[in-house]
């Protein structure tokens, strides 16, 4: 449309006040996309990109977003079909009501919670990763309102005479469950933090180094 074209000819401008040739740009990127095998045509395939191109590099928890989207986008279409089929779902035919209806399959016969705002914002980076590289027309989940109420502060923690208990059933799971989940109680770390532990971050001196890289903060 003509308002489009005014659009994107004030883009290009813009651009090459800092120096850029967008037109250029764009033009290695369909270069780069041919030897690929061309866009991504389905949702799986745009998130598939998404990881390789983008999550793997920049992300530092990029497995969990690749896992969380493996889950509960690509893998109930493949594996349901009552499941809404939003992985399989051509680019071009993708709408806020299909993101709408997958989040409510996930809330209401997954039951999911705190997941299901997670595979929100997952979606809406992946889709607007996407629009930038004009893989996609829209971003269908950037309207989409977070369900509230999904996330609520725990009630409760373990007595004493229940980590005690734990503590002793751990011996009857033995090695590796019983001994990561006495770790866990020691340190208070989080669950991945204990049981992805590679022995390269344990010194000989038996000081166990985190580094920022596996945890929620960041630093060391």
């Amino acid at each position: 449309t003509l308002l489009e074209a005014r659009r994107k000819a004030q883009e290009i401008a813009n651009a090459a006040r800092v120096g850029r040739d967008l037109p250029a740009e764009e033009a290695n990127q369909r270069a780069a996309d041919e030897v690929r095998g061309g866009k991504p045509k389905t949702v799986e395939d745009l998130i598939r990109r998404y990881v390789e191109d983008h999550a793997k590099g920049r992300l530092r928890r990029w497995k969990m977003v690749e896992q969380a989207l493996k889950n509960h986008v690509i893998d109930p279409a493949l594996e349901d079909r009552n499941a809404p089929q939003l992985g399989r779902m051509l680019l071009v035919d993708i709408r806020r009501a299909h993101v709408i209806e997958l989040l409510d399959y996930l809330l209401n016969e997954k039951k999911l919670t705190a997941q299901v705002n997670a595979v929100r914002a997952h979606l809406s980076a992946v889709f607007s990763w996407g629009l930038d590289r004009e893989f996609i027309g829209n971003n269908p989940a950037a309207s989409v309102r977070k369900t509230k109420g999904l996330s609520r502060p725990r009630e409760r923690v373990l007595a004493d005479n229940e980590l005690r208990a734990l503590w002793k059933g751990c011996v009857e799971l033995g090695y590796p469950g019983g001994h990561a989940i006495r770790t866990l109680i020691l340190t208070g770390q989080r669950r991945n933090e204990v049981c992805c532990l590679p022995n390269t971050e344990l010194s000989e001196e038996g000081n166990w180094l985190l580094p920022g890289d596996r945890n929620k903060s960041g630093r060391d």
